[in-house]
């Protein structure tokens, strides 16, 4: 086997670095939007269950309060004229009883026959914000049949000293009761027909059906009135015209006598227009005085356009709070805030959430991902602290499936571009801490060893020393004692399989690798280890939190930049791609870690 050039020089002319490709977004589609939404589940679900206690302690809190309707035909009589004056008219009509149904004359009389203004429910007159409140979110879940709910009634009635308090302020008792029983009462029109519906509201379901009876009741008896002082007033306004009209036909019947009796009947005209006024006059009178008996009749026993057809019943469950209808939009509204707040954070930090995204921000070509697993203990051996593919059960290999062949495509992308820029020294280091820059390293260096090649494992994070610590002795000699000179490569390997070997970092106190390498004055190359290995992975420190992987990556032959899904921001990468560059080198791959397993973005 030919020897290989020397680690100490940069990457090989011949290959360039990647080329900018310009930006090309996708169009959004469902399978990016259910992405998006699964990639955020922490803040949609942690925004729906705080909107969903809020609303679950508003139902358990909130005083329970009963409806019950009462139904009264109205006699709307015949409107005469053309078909759409009469709907007209009638629809004005209902209008007007729907008015005096609801009208301070019914609302006293009910005040008073109930006695409202020693009720607690509806003489406190206290303003609460967590009231105001109720009332919004009542208004918001109300059933629009049903009238709104009231505020909770108050455990006490109010104090003498709150009643002096009114009269100061000009406002009457009776006033503010009425205002409140205004709030709980409710009256339409049932579709297109003469029936009308009144409802009320009530913290006591007894007290609601009463309310609505006596609202029925006295809306009847105030129609009542109003017939009975209408035909008063008509009956005294046609008793004045009988007493005229009878004195008018005294007069003409004593006209026709007084020309009778005059001594020329022999003018027959003049006489039978005497006659026909006296008639008429007599007529007239008749017609009237029967009208104002009528009208003495409405008076004494006048007869009401409403009747009850139904009566209002004590209601067998409760009309507010809603506690479901309630639970359940508060639910929707914490989801839609949270999807909200995970799309504004999305746009302000600009986390990594997809290959392309990548892609376009970086110009590197040559992104992969690899989607986490949803089980990472069943994936775990007792000595390794991260999951990898060496369980080959059939369990394991069936909770993996997607993880697999994730590094499986990876591994196949990367020897596309190792051969290509003939690279066998690949480094990987990480964005960030955390992202999984070791646990890539490690499985693409067991599948590159279970293909047949002769693969060496090298652990050069001084900073964490994950590798040197699970795979070998953390404190026994390793790269660093190979960069000093002071130990040979067979005492510092480890055989992890027949064919993956690893080097621990060996120890570090004084000068880390990084230091050592960028001096050039080291007793050991990568490359001299290329004569007994096909492939040699470094796991360097994240660039993050050291500087050692800027020192080490140009000396390699190829780098891949591993970053996380969710967690890593798009311009740290972009960042940290720029400061590869100054130095001679850049990624040839970029790898999007731990990205939801329900798909992936390529």
């Amino acid at each position: 086997m030919t020897s290989h050039r020397s680690p100490l020089a940069t990457i090989p002319v011949g290959y360039p670095l990647t080329p900018h490709h310009p930006e090309r977004e996708r169009p959004l589609d469902l399978r990016r939007i259910f992405e998006f939404l699964i990639g955020s589940w922490l803040p949609i679900l942690g925004m729906a269950a705080l909107f969903g206690g809020a609303a679950a302690t508003y139902a358990l809190t909130t005083p329970p309060t009963y409806s019950s309707t009462t139904q009264l035909m109205l006699n709307l009589g015949q409107t005469r004229g053309p078909e759409g004056a009469s709907s007209i008219a009638e629809q004005a009509m209902m209008e007007g009883q729907i008015e005096v149904a609801q009208s301070n004359n019914v609302l006293a009389a009910v005040i008073s026959q109930q006695n409202l203004l020693e009720d607690p429910e509806f003489s406190d007159t206290s303003v609460s914000i967590v009231g105001s409140l109720r009332d919004l979110l009542a208004m918001a879940t109300n059933d629009p049949t049903q009238p709104a709910t009231p505020p909770p009634a108050a455990k006490a009635p109010a104090s003498a000293g709150d009643d002096t308090a009114e009269a100061l302020s000009g406002v009457r008792p009776q006033d503010r009761v009425m205002a409140a029983l205004r709030k709980q009462i409710w009256v339409r029109r049932v579709g297109q027909s003469p029936v009308i519906e009144i409802a009320v509201t009530s913290v006591d379901p007894v007290k609601a059906a009463t309310l609505a009876n006596a609202f029925a009741a006295n809306f009847i008896a105030h129609n009542i009135a109003m017939k009975s002082s209408a035909a008063r007033l008509s009956a005294n306004w046609l008793a004045e015209q009988v007493k005229a009209l009878q004195q008018q036909v005294f007069e003409a019947e004593r006209a026709v006598g007084d020309f009778r009796s005059s001594g020329a009947p022999t003018d027959q005209y003049k006489l039978a227009e005497l006659e026909a006024v006296a008639d008429t006059t007599r007529e007239l009178y008749k017609t009237y005085l029967q009208r104002a008996a009528e009208t003495r009749q409405q008076v004494s026993n006048p007869l009401s356009d409403a009747t009850v057809l139904s009566e209002a019943t004590v209601p067998i469950g409760k009309s507010h709070p809603r506690s479901g209808l309630i639970v359940a939009l508060a639910l929707v509204l914490g989801a839609g805030a949270g999807t909200a707040g995970a799309i504004v954070r999305r746009v302000v930090k600009r986390e990594i959430t997809s290959a392309d995204r990548v892609r376009n921000s970086t110009g590197i070509y040559s992104v992969s991902t690899v989607r986490r697993l949803r089980r990472r203990t069943l994936l775990r051996r007792r000595s390794l602290p991260f999951p990898t593919l060496c369980d080959d059960s059939k369990t394991a290999r069936i909770k993996s499936r997607f993880f697999r062949n994730d590094m499986d495509e990876l591994r196949a992308s990367l020897d596309g571009l190792r051969r290509r820029r003939d690279a066998r020294i690949i480094g990987f280091v990480g964005a960030d801490a955390d992202v999984g820059a070791t646990t890539i390293a490690f499985n693409l260096a067991w599948l590159w060893s279970r293909s047949g090649a002769r693969t060496l494992l090298i652990d050069a994070d001084s900073e964490r020393r994950t590798l040197s610590q699970t795979l070998g002795a953390p404190d026994g000699p390793g790269l660093s004692d190979l960069l000093e000179g002071t130990a040979q490569t067979a005492a510092t390997l480890r055989d992890v399989t027949p064919s993956l070997s690893f080097l621990p970092i060996g120890r570090t106190d004084d000068v880390t690798p990084a230091a050592r390498i960028s001096s050039q004055r080291t007793a050991w190359r990568f490359s001299d280890a290329g004569d007994q290995f096909d492939l040699i992975i470094v796991d360097l420190p994240a660039m993050a939190h050291s500087a050692d992987a800027r020192s080490i990556a140009p000396h390699l032959d190829a780098l891949v930049l591993v970053t996380r899904y969710g967690t890593t921001l798009v311009e740290h990468v972009v960042t940290l791609v720029d400061s590869l560059q100054e130095i001679g080198t850049e990624p040839i791959s970029i790898v999007v870690n731990q990205a939801p397993s329900v798909s992936q973005q390529r």
